[in-house]
């Protein structure tokens, strides 16, 4: 280990977060003798500051800072999330961190929300950054005790209230969408009440697409197809620090996302794809070669749909069906 490093194991594959990168082209021979070494992983460290009035219970209880992985490093090996908790001085640090790209977040408590990330003066709040062989020691993520809010109603064209919509809200800035993840701020659903109210709390700072559509609509959410198709009803919605941004929505007709037909995706045997109204006919009067002669396509496999069909109660006794219940696979 390096000075300063925390004391453990002097054998880099014995430590969290070694790691080891090379880059490999692979032809038509077989490629031996590959030789990987071991590097260890970095650190991360920054400070926790409060944006208005410091809450009198102290919010570094129970509370974290977390590095959580975009990217997993095989498919057998979901992303694990590093994680700390605050000093006494509202700082921070990791260790033996893994190359890779980020998201910096820290929990929240119900004294204190997250306000922002940055990096080096750097906002990068729900943004991925990319940590390779150099230590971070210049994180900084606020805490606000007054986070933002989004307040309205729902209602139906005719006018009247409608508790059965569902709101959905993601940022316009569209190059967050590829990174969207479980446990993202920036996009959020929530269910209307009886009355046609609803309430989002507490959101980040931004521009926001703000929409109300079917309630059983929104399991698609945040699909990025979807976002896409429902960007072009949604409404704009400006969200700034420690205010309460009101909205009155008008439920629209959720996007019917078309999957390609098997047609769409069909490339034949010599790698062309079939087009035009009679891409499979020749004229009668050409003669072709059997190299040049059309070839069958092959068989298509036979589509399957499965359907999945059950009940979803409360834990109650005797157990009650919840109507307004989203089911995901």
């Amino acid at each position: 280990p390096a000075p300063g490093d925390e004391p453990g194991s002097g054998v880099a594959a014995d430590r969290p977060g070694a790691s080891a990168q090379q880059t490999i082209v692979v032809g038509d021979q077989d490629v031996t003798d590959i030789a990987l070494q071991l590097v260890l992983g970095v650190q991360v460290s920054g400070r926790v500051e409060f944006r208005g009035k410091r809450p009198p219970v102290d919010p570094r209880v129970g509370s974290l800072v977390f590095l959580s992985p975009l990217d997993p490093i095989s498919h057998s090996f979901p992303p694990r999330p590093y994680s700390t908790p605050l000093d006494a001085k509202d700082g921070f640090v990791m260790h033996d961190v893994a190359p890779g790209r980020y998201i910096i977040t820290v929990s929240d408590t119900p004294a204190a929300a997250l306000l922002s990330v940055s990096v080096a003066g750097n906002n990068v709040v729900e943004r991925p950054i990319t940590i390779e062989g150099k230590s971070l020691s210049d994180v900084l993520v606020e805490w606000t005790d007054r986070p933002a809010e989004i307040a309205g109603t729902v209602r139906k064209r005719a006018g009247s209230p409608d508790p059965d919509a569902g709101v959905v809200l993601f940022p316009t800035d569209r190059t967050r969408w590829p990174d969207v993840r479980v446990g993202a701020r920036m996009f959020r659903s929530a269910r209307v009440s009886g009355t046609g109210t609803f309430s989002l709390k507490p959101v980040l700072p931004g521009e926001y697409f703000i929409a109300a559509i079917a309630d059983d609509a929104t399991a698609d959410f945040p699909d990025a197809k979807f976002l896409e198709a429902l960007a072009a009803v949604a409404t704009t919605v400006r969200v700034d620090a420690a205010t309460t941004a009101s909205v009155t929505l008008t439920t629209v007709d959720s996007p019917v996302l078309k999957a390609p037909s098997p047609a769409e995706n069909e490339v034949s045997a010599d790698g062309s794809i079939p087009h035009g109204p009679h891409a499979d006919q020749l004229p009668e009067d050409v003669a072709v070669s059997p190299a040049q002669a059309p070839r069958t396509p092959p068989a298509q496999k036979p589509t399957v749909t499965v359907v999945l069909t059950g009940v979803v109660t409360t834990n109650e006794t005797p157990a009650r069906p919840l109507r307004r219940a989203i089911v995901t696979v």
